[in-house]
């Protein structure tokens, strides 16, 4: 699951892809969030494992597993080796990211030994809790009396990393889990092309066709189909099987 940014007569909504290796579905909507999520009512609903970023609406959904992207943490760990001076821990937790990747893609099942699990484990722990000792949470400044207080990107990162440590390494225990959310960054990537070459839609509705209509010739593509002959079907009068795909409801 992902979303990326789309203007509609200059106003700015959002195109929503759900997808797997064999199917893609594309949305748009005013909204970003829990609101376009229960419209499409996709997420609400699956229960597997949900491949995604760190974006707070999709925490909302108890019902499924989350696989967080681990190409958004390691830009976040380089951020903060870069930027922060946090290479004494952030480095070593990046290469031991990259260290069960490739132990996982090395073996048959997808999964890393049980034996290595609990070590990796116990180093991501260590790695964290050292990242934390140096990098206490801002206190409330004086006169503060509503609201929370502002913290550094390394404390939030590392807060993340500390409570979400089972979303963020579930691609070591589980062979479906993938290591990065790359299938759906991949599959809006034709949208992002859009954005700046047309810089978006005129109206609404043109915009939901174009998302239908994409929905079916990338499906189409993924399941090694011709998209021409997919789209004579669909618009071959009184072909019911395809028609229906026209409708929004």
């Amino acid at each position: 699951f992902d979303e990326t940014g789309m203007k509609v007569n200059g106003i700015n909504h959002w195109v929503h892809v759900a997808s797997t290796k064999m199917l893609s579905w594309f949305g748009i909507h005013r909204n970003r969030g829990r609101v376009a999520h229960l419209d499409f009512s996709i997420l609400p609903q699956f229960t597997g494992i949900a491949h995604r970023d760190s974006y707070r609406s999709y925490d909302d959904y108890p019902q499924c597993q989350d696989s967080l992207c681990n190409a958004h943490i390691a830009r976040e760990l380089q951020f903060a080796i870069e930027r922060d001076e946090q290479a004494f821990w952030a480095q070593p937790l990046l290469d031991l990211l990259l260290t069960i990747k490739k132990q996982v893609e090395a073996r048959e099942d997808r999964v890393a030994d049980l034996r290595w699990q609990g070590r990796h484990r116990q180093k991501y722990r260590a790695l964290v809790e050292l990242g934390l000792t140096h990098n206490p949470p801002a206190l409330r400044s004086d006169g503060q009396q509503r609201g929370r207080t502002k913290q550094s990107k390394t404390y939030n990162l590392l807060r993340r990393l500390k409570e979400r440590q089972d979303d963020i390494l579930r691609f070591m225990s589980h062979p479906l889990a993938e290591f990065t959310n790359n299938q759906a960054e991949r599959d809006l990537r034709m949208n992002k092309v859009r954005a700046k070459v047309s810089g978006g839609f005129r109206a609404f509705t043109p915009a939901q066709e174009f998302m239908r209509l994409r929905s079916l010739i990338h499906t189409a593509i993924k399941q090694k189909q011709c998209p021409m002959d997919i789209l004579v079907q669909l618009f071959t009068p009184g072909n019911n099987q395809f028609l229906k795909l026209l409708s929004p409801d």
